[in-house]
């Protein structure tokens, strides 16, 4: 209807073209700016300006020249800019100082014209999914998102050639991102790729965007180390800009990519850092404060300071659903973190009630076959198999994450060996031990592949590998295995941190078994110690290392036909 009254008043393009140019332009850019600051304030200071505009006055949203505003008093006096002829020659000393403030303003009407493209090929691609979610344009009635998204590519791909590199590198990116939501790494890794090697030449912020993009890939796949160096050179990229909420979402991806390499310190001052970013521009209502306390949260987990951990975690959960809702990804994440910290906490019952929720959550959200709902499987049976009577529930809950991922992601990602490793836990406790070390092989097979023979997620599967090996009474074996992990773990979370203290009492175990009792006694009060410091008397851990100290003492003096006065364990 617009378009039919346009062509009244005008019949050419270019007629349109003129008249849009200009004071109507300058004020439509202002009207749908992206930063709300610059935008117009209410709707009655756009019509002042349009008003304005009616009376060849200077509008708002034009630009603050010298010259902008001398055309518009020539407008409305044409008579008395005759007089000012005459000045045209003293005008030549600014010229230029005016040369480079329209070079600017050309600069800022490109930059917009550019933005104003992206936009429409963007609602174009977007609408065409629109389109395509037509049964009779797939021939199926019931179309799945990725279907959705392969159709809309491939149509896309026959038309990049004919964008300009910045549409492609947007469009590659949105595709990318899609991609990795949907959890098809492989294609997601294509687009982004595509989209990093377009963006080699534009500015810091729009390289930075995807060079981060791209860092969550690879965390997504289990590839931590490129991914802390894309994540630090996007960070880097954004180094001489001021402070912004982007910058502050940079810093929180790169603090969770070091969480997951384990390198809580410097983590946790990025993480804190942000809070504080947040506090001092009192915007402690927003998605990145609530980012932060999630971060800063998990960290804390992590460093054994469960309290405060815990704490974050809930104002985190508190805050996303304020801002986000229940189902919103950044609250599913919340929830995620709390019960993962409760299960650590060794709160396993108050946990699987939370994971039980996200299952239904992340089923409505993703739909059944996604990397994230196997992932909230997987979670749920580590709740369920810390629980002794519900083990064989737990178990089949990572069979079902099994499940998903195979179908999925394939038999090699790094989802795939936790859940094997975390079978392979279940069955240890089911005393199934031939099938524990067998699901152990499949984890630790994937993890030196994919990580490293030194990396600690390796080294953990190692350590279950070795426990199935010492209730096979293969122990020289399960002794070499734990060595070897218990100087890993030490050099990576630090000799008083309580998966050391797991490690050093599981290498107790198996020398206690040998009969080696000295060496057993030296590695269980070392893990009794590190548990009581950092978990407290009551914990499951520390109560088990008591245990194991009570069994040592008994083996003792049954090996020596009584007890070991020198040597007993009080």
């Amino acid at each position: 209807e617009g378009r039919e009254r346009a062509a009244q008043r005008s019949s050419t393009p270019q007629a349109l073209s003129s008249r849009l140019r200009g004071d109507l332009d300058w004020i439509a850019l202002k009207a749908i700016e992206k930063d709300r600051r610059r935008r117009y304030a209410s709707a009655a200071e756009l019509a002042a300006d349009i008003d304005r505009h009616t009376r060849h006055e200077a509008v708002l949203a034009g630009p603050p020249s010298t010259t902008y505003r001398v055309r518009k008093l020539a407008r409305r006096h044409r008579v008395a800019t005759t007089m000012l002829v005459t000045l045209f020659i003293a005008a030549i000393v600014f010229g230029s100082g005016m040369g480079w403030l329209a070079h600017k303003v050309a600069l800022e009407r490109d930059r917009a014209n550019q933005e104003a493209l992206l936009a429409r090929r963007v609602t174009t691609f977007t609408a065409g999914l629109f389109e395509l979610a037509n049964p009779a344009s797939l021939g199926a009635t019931n179309i799945t998102a990725r279907q959705l998204l392969d159709a809309g590519v491939a149509r896309l791909e026959t038309q990049l050639d004919k964008e300009q590199p910045y549409v492609r590198a947007a469009l590659l990116e949105a595709t990318g991102n899609a991609y990795r939501g949907l959890g098809v790494y492989d294609r997601a890794e294509r687009a982004l790729e595509a989209a990093v090697d377009l963006r080699a030449g534009d500015e810091p912020l729009a390289r930075a965007t995807t060079l981060l993009n791209m860092a969550l890939l690879r965390r997504d796949q289990g590839d931590f180390p490129r991914a802390e160096i894309i994540a630090r050179e996007a960070v880097r990229l954004l180094e001489p800009t001021s402070y912004s909420p982007f910058q502050q979402r940079a810093n929180l991806e790169l603090a969770e990519i070091l969480r997951r390499r384990n390198q809580t310190d410097e983590a946790a001052l990025l993480a804190e850092a942000s809070m504080q970013a947040g506090e001092r521009a009192g915007a402690v209502r927003t998605r990145e404060y609530a980012h932060s306390l999630l971060m800063l949260g998990r960290i804390r987990v992590a460093q054994s300071r469960l309290a405060e951990g815990e704490e974050l975690l809930r104002r985190a959960v508190v805050l996303q659903e304020e801002l986000n809702g229940n189902l919103g990804e950044e609250t599913l994440d919340a929830r995620f973190g709390l019960a993962d910290a409760l299960v650590i906490m060794d709160e396993p019952v108050r946990a699987v009630a939370i994971y039980r929720e996200l299952i239904r959550d992340a089923r409505a959200v993703y739909g059944e076959n996604h990397p994230q709902v196997g992932i909230v499987y997987n979670d749920l049976g580590n709740a369920l198999t810390d629980i002794p009577e519900r083990v064989e529930e737990g178990l089949q809950m990572y069979l079902q994450a099994l499940h998903i991922h195979l179908r999925v992601l394939g038999p090699n990602p790094p989802e795939v060996a936790i859940v094997y490793n975390n079978i392979g836990a279940a069955y240890l406790k089911l005393k199934e031990w031939s099938q524990a070390s067998t699901a152990y092989e499949k984890a630790v097979a994937i993890r030196v592949a994919a990580l490293g023979p030194d990396n600690l997620d390796t080294q953990s599967t190692q350590v279950g590998r070795a426990l199935a090996l010492n209730k096979l009474e293969q122990y020289a074996e399960a002794r070499a295995l734990l060595s070897e992990a218990k100087t890993v773990f030490t050099n990576v979370l630090g000799a008083d941190h309580w998966r050391t203290a797991n490690v050093r009492h599981y290498l107790g175990l198996v020398l206690m078994n040998e009969h080696m009792f000295a060496e057993a006694e030296r590695e269980l009060r070392a893990a009794y110690d590190i548990d009581l410091r950092t978990l407290g008397p009551e914990h499951a851990r520390t109560e088990a290392v008591a245990k194991t100290l009570k069994e040592l003492e008994e083996a003792r003096a049954t090996a020596s036909g009584g007890p070991d006065r020198g040597n007993a364990v009080g």
